[in-house]
């Protein structure tokens, strides 16, 4: 997603991909600076997709649940994920 629809219009297109472990858990942060787009419009397909498979991921390990949040405005999107207690 940010790719497609982050960076691909913008002409100097940026993302930062980090990994950081905090305590027992790992964060993932996606950031773009593409438009960023209007919260509360339809989800799109990436996004369900994604949301649907953290879903199956925290009926599978029960103990060690995924967090997803997402914010967005002019200047990009951010995307973090964090691992509760994968590294315990």
């Amino acid at each position: 997603n940010a790719v497609k629809h982050g960076v691909s219009s913008v002409p100097d297109g940026n993302i930062a991909i980090q990994f950081e472990k905090s305590g027992s858990d790992i964060l993932i942060s996606i950031r773009d600076n593409g438009k960023g787009y209007t919260p509360g419009t339809s989800i799109g397909k990436g996004s369900m997709l994604s949301e649907n498979r953290i879903s199956l991921l925290n009926d599978i390990y029960k103990t060690t649940p995924i967090h997803l949040s997402v914010s967005t405005d002019k200047k990009g999107t951010l995307v973090q994920i964090t691992l509760n207690d994968w590294l315990a």
